[in-house]
């Protein structure tokens, strides 16, 4: 019972120490909004460009950097589901973020599709219903 208590303890501390960096940063956001001389309403429009801009540029970076620049590794309890994990990584790795991303959902998009027009075929009776057992 001592591992846990102190993982939570370790835990909380960490919260703790993340809610007081957050708060020296909003000091900071306050006294830079300060500066300008602004009505609220002018702070708010600052914030929400602010915000966009890193939004903008984020989402650039996805459009020219590739997945494999990320050095993303996905692990599994089973060996067998990491290497396809891998495979997939490895299949995508130089194509951009945004590509690879809309690939996967593509993809995805497509398997729920073939699912779909399979159900539409399948009869009720082969349906196996767990809540029933």
């Amino acid at each position: 019972m001592g591992l846990p208590n102190k993982l939570n303890l370790k835990r909380k501390k960490e919260l703790q120490r993340e809610v007081k960096r957050q708060r020296a940063l909003a000091k900071l956001i306050h006294e830079a909004l300060s500066q300008g001389d602004l009505t609220v309403r002018e702070a708010q429009v600052m914030l929400q460009v602010v915000s966009s801009q890193i939004e903008n540029a984020f989402y650039l970076k996805r459009l020219k950097e590739t997945l494999g620049s990320l050095e993303l590794e996905i692990t599994d309890k089973d060996e067998n589901k990491t290497k396809a994990y891998a495979g997939l990584l490895e299949a995508l790795s130089g194509e951009h973020i945004q590509t690879a991303t809309d690939l996967i959902k593509g993809f995805l998009n497509a398997v729920d599709g073939q699912i779909a027009l399979e159900n539409t075929k399948r009869n009720y009776t082969e349906l196996e219903l767990d809540l029933l057992e």
